[in-house]
Order: structure tokens, then sequence, then C-alpha cells
């Protein structure tokens, strides 16, 4: 497995390292993961195409909305969060829905001691109670997955009043929080290294 840790990337850098430890993985079936953040940043996945990004350009300066072949729909993504990005070949005995399982339990487990949350289907994410606090995107291409997880760990930098009509991934602003709003303080590089190592523990058990 090949793992990288980089506090706050661009979005554009990570959609570079996407493309390419893509096409490696399909060669040599080698797990290569990218565990960050992002400069604000809004996406706009395949489940979304009709909500156009009107308003957030006259609300958010300098912020740009990028369409990807994920599922799901608009996204945002800022440096509260940690994304979790493996790349990763599917299997007769790996495929999306253990992998959609092995995502959210990567964070179920490494976030246990502070707080229990339920992976739901739909919406897709990770829940505590009736808010949200992460969302996950997946494309495959020719058996490879691409994207995966952004998990808010500190507070959303955004007033949600200047999202106006726009629903995150078909929600209201509202219904998403964080780890700091719930009264949870963690330190973003520990709990990224916490992360990888329960992700390590679990891909052997089940690979």
């Amino acid at each position: 497995m090949e793992i990288n840790i980089i506090k706050e990337l661009p979005y554009v850098d990570y959609l570079e390292w996407l493309d390419e430890a893509s096409e490696k993985t399909r060669s040599d079936g080698i797990t290569r993961l990218m565990v960050c953040s992002h400069p604000l940043v809004f996406t706009m996945g395949r489940g979304d195409r009709q909500n156009t990004n009107l308003g957030l350009e006259s609300n958010f300066e300098n912020v740009k909305v990028i369409p990807i072949n994920r599922g799901g729909g608009l996204t945002f993504h800022a440096p509260n969060q940690i994304i979790f990005y493996p790349v990763m070949k599917l299997t007769s005995t790996y495929g999306l829905n253990e992998h959609l399982c092995m995502l959210a339990k990567t964070f179920q487990e490494t976030l246990k001691p502070n707080i229990n949350l339920n992976y739901k289907r739909n919406p897709l994410g990770l829940w505590y109670q009736e808010q949200k606090l992460a969302s996950i995107g997946i494309e495959l291409k020719r058996f490879v997955t691409r994207h995966g997880l952004a998990f808010n760990l500190n507070r959303i930098p955004i007033d949600h009043s200047l999202l106006g009509e726009l629903n995150p991934c078909g929600l209201s602003a509202t219904t998403y929080t964080s780890l700091e709003d719930l009264g949870i303080k963690l330190d973003w590089q520990q709990t990224a290294n916490q992360l990888v190592e329960h992700f390590q523990t679990l891909t052997k058990t089940k690979l």
C-alpha cells in the first residue's frame, strides 16, 4: 500500500494524483491512499448535474465549482475536513458494497472512543443522530475505485445562508455538522494517522 498524507492539497493537484494513481493501481493492483484536506472548493457529482452553480460564484469569491464523475451531488470541501481517498482494484470478493462499508468502518472504528457514528445508505454517509458528518462519493473506472469520503472534523467554515437554495448532496446545509460543533476537538494529523492504521488493519482482514 502506498500512503500519502497531505494537510492541505489543492483540488486540481489531487485530480492529477488521482489519474496517475488509478492507472498504476489498474496495472499493478497496489492500493494507493491519499489522506488530505482541500482549500474551499465545490464539486458537482453525477447525481446533481441538473443543480447549477447559480449563486455560488457570487456568494463565494474565487471559489471554483468543479464537475467530476463520482456519485452524489454538490459537495463542498474545506480545510476543516479529513478526506480519505483510497484507490483500490475491485475483485470478485471485494466489490463496491464492500468498499463502501470499508470506508465507513474505518472512520467508525477510529472515532469510536469519541462518538458512535451511524452508516446510512440513503442518504449515503456517516451520521450522528439526525446530523451528517461525512459524505461519500465513489467513481468506478475500469474496476478501480476513485474519490472517497469527506469527514467534517472541525467547524464548517461556511455561512449556511450563503448557500441559498443549493443543497449539498440533496440535503439542507443545516443538516451538516462537525465533531467540533458536537464538542469534540481532535488533532488533524493524529486523526489522519489513526485512520490509516485502522484502514490497513481492515484491508488486511478483508482482502
